[in-house]
């Protein structure tokens, strides 16, 4: 079976390129034509892929060959376009468009949609020999897309010595470079039985560099909602300067412009405005970096006017959390806590910060408002993986998150369509496959099952695309367990340094589940999500 979900996966791949095209086609007019045309053929070959995949043929194993040879040479086509979309958010779309033409004409030998009619006429003749005749045309088509992969490969090659090369050319640093680091684990760290079979190796705690005291920043309105935490969103004319350092957090990885984006509607939203409900502490960000501290992440709410910091401590793996806003009278406030000392408690599409009280209730420190689904679901992973990944334990049971997002008994807000176990190495993870009734959303979410970091996000994935198409054949049961999902774009969101959800053999994603009954009720759930 997996060659016919290779078939479903590059349908899918070639469905999103058609999609992805469609920004170029409104945005450059003189190519409209030609670009349409390429949509056109990708909804075709899309067709022809999910059709010779169809159980109806007993067995591919009479083109096997052939379609090792069309697929190989049309997933790096379509990776081609892959990284067009990418490079065209920071060059204007007729820059990018021009050079895919360029390289795939010039370097290659041919251009995007003559290479296509030869996949679809080739992906035709094949659907031909499955139905018991063959093409007079096959061995012809066969020495053209032979000769294209040749050179696809050896340009891939020529790239890889250069980068080689390049590497190899590289004066020598004076002092290492520090890697990106991984939160080192004590062995009294609640996280070691559930990080340690997932760490390439330990490494002693980095020295932090003295950094340069700062001043306060001066906002800015040149960041957008979906900011990098690597970029800055403060004006240059102002005496502040962040911290260099090679250290790099995982978190910087979550938030990167990728994740697709559902609005709540605004009869959800909330009226009032993002708010931090504590006392201003002027010197908040010069002892984070005194005490060590490096940020992790910085988002943006409510039109720029409130910014919230995550930092992190290398040497101990502590995490803080600062607000930045301005009160009435125009001047910064900062507001700056640990994580372990908030619980998160979501209201609609916000979160709320709280504190515990001596009796036992919550009293608000900071509540967040969230446009898009997704971005709150990212920031609360985020948030509640870096507080279990401190060093020192969360202090009062009361202040531990356990499935926030589905809401309280008497609101619900994330509905859990399934349920289940799967496995990877060693470790038994919790996964759940939610539906929020707000936005409509789906995604999957796993965490872990037991121990310490029991019901920590480790990752998630949004699958609403899937979903909204009626992919039934998206999720598919092979056998022992396993559930192979034929995509995932963009890749699931890892809340835990140096883990990859694991994949098959042929680099799709896959759910290892403990038992075939899980695994058969999670695409019997997922087909009715479909229908």
């Amino acid at each position: 079976m997996a060659t016919e979900r290779t078939l479903i996966s590059l349908a899918l791949d070639a469905e999103d390129v058609a999609s992805g095209l469609h920004t170029f086609r409104d945005g450059l007019p003189r190519s409209a034509t030609r670009i349409t045309a390429i949509i056109a053929q990708l909804f075709a070959i899309s067709a022809l892929l999910r059709g010779i995949s169809d159980p109806v043929y007993p067995s591919l194993y009479r083109v096997e060959d052939d379609l090792a040879l069309v697929l190989s040479t049309l997933r790096r086509s379509l990776d081609g376009a892959f990284d067009m979309f990418a490079r065209s958010k920071g060059q204007p779309l007729q820059l990018a468009w021009e050079d895919l033409c360029d390289r795939l004409e010039r370097d290659e030998g041919i251009g995007l949609l003559e290479r296509l009619k030869w996949y679809h006429d080739f992906l035709k003749a094949q659907e031909a020999v499955l139905l018991g005749y063959r093409s007079r045309d096959l061995g012809f088509q066969r020495r053209q897309l032979v000769s294209l992969l040749e050179q696809q490969e050896l340009l891939d090659s020529q790239a890889q010595r250069r980068a080689i090369d390049a590497s190899a050319s590289t004066p020598r640093p004076t002092r290492p470079r520090m890697p990106r680091t991984e939160i080192p684990i004590s062995p009294t760290s609640p996280l070691g039985g559930w990080q340690d079979p997932f760490r390439r190796g330990s490494m002693p705690p980095p020295s932090v560099p003295d950094p340069p005291p700062p001043t306060s920043p001066t906002f800015t309105s040149s960041s957008s909602q979906t900011l990098n935490s690597s970029q800055t969103s403060y004006s240059s004319n102002t005496a502040f300067i962040p911290v260099q350092t090679t250290l790099a957090h995982w978190a910087q990885n979550v938030f990167d412009g990728q994740n697709p984006s559902h609005p709540f509607s605004l009869s959800y939203q909330p009226n009032v405005e993002s708010i931090c409900d504590e006392k201003h502490e002027p010197d908040a960000l010069h002892d984070l970096v005194q005490d060590g501290f490096i940020r992790a992440l910085e988002l943006s709410f409510d039109h720029e006017q409130v910014w919230v910091r995550l930092y992190w401590r290398p040497a101990d793996g502590r995490a803080r959390i600062l607000v930045m806003s301005k009160d009435n009278d125009g001047r910064q406030r900062h507001c700056c806590t640990l994580l372990t000392n908030l619980k998160v408690i979501r209201k609609g599409s916000s979160l709320q910060l709280c504190r515990l009280r001596r009796e036992g209730k919550f009293r608000l420190w900071a509540q967040l408002n969230f446009v898009y689904y997704e971005r709150m679901v990212l920031f609360y992973s985020t948030f509640v993986a870096m507080k279990r990944q401190d060093s020192r334990p969360v202090q009062h049971d009361a202040l531990l998150d356990e499935f926030e997002l589905e809401g309280t008994p008497e609101r619900r807000e994330d509905e859990i369509r399934y349920g289940g176990k799967i496995q990877d190495l060693r470790m038994i993870h919790a996964l759940r496959l939610y539906q929020d009734r707000a936005s409509g959303v789906v995604r999957l979410e796993a965490s872990a099952h037991r121990g310490p970091m029991e019901h920590v996000p480790l990752w998630t994935a949004f699958v609403t695309r899937y979903e909204e198409k009626g992919d039934t054949d998206w999720a598919h049961f092979e056998g022992k367990g396993v559930v192979s999902l034929a995509a995932l774009k963009p890749p699931p969101y890892v809340f835990l340094s140096g883990y990859e959800p694991p994949r098959g053999r042929e680099g799709m994603y896959i759910l290892q589940f403990t038992t075939d009954k899980d695994a058969k009720e999670f695409v019997e759930e997922w087909t009715r999500l479909c229908r």
